[in-house]
């Protein structure tokens, strides 16, 4: 799994702010209606947002990329977007 991936490339536990999100939640958060986040029967959710902490966060975003991660988000303070999605997108 890519995630797993991602933690054993940064050589440190990594922390998940959110993952798999219903309807209903990720419309509460302010989540795209067609976000990574969130799953289908057909389409499990394979988005994560990866807490900073101490982790650098350049790094993170270099490692996601070498995890094979094809979406990346960076534009947030706290936590880097990371999914599965088929094509490669950054934000």
């Amino acid at each position: 799994m890519k995630l797993e991936k991602l933690r054993v490339l940064l050589a440190a536990p990594i922390k998940i702010n959110s993952s798999c999100r219903c309807p209903i939640h990720n419309a509460k958060v302010g989540g795209a209606p067609l976000s990574q986040h969130r799953a289908t029967k057909s389409n499990p959710s394979t988005a994560f947002d990866i807490a900073i902490g101490n982790h650098d966060k350049q790094e993170i975003i270099e490692l996601a990329e070498l995890a094979g991660f094809k979406g990346i988000g960076t534009k947030y303070k706290t936590f880097v977007h990371v999914d599965d999605r088929p094509n490669r997108a950054r934000w």
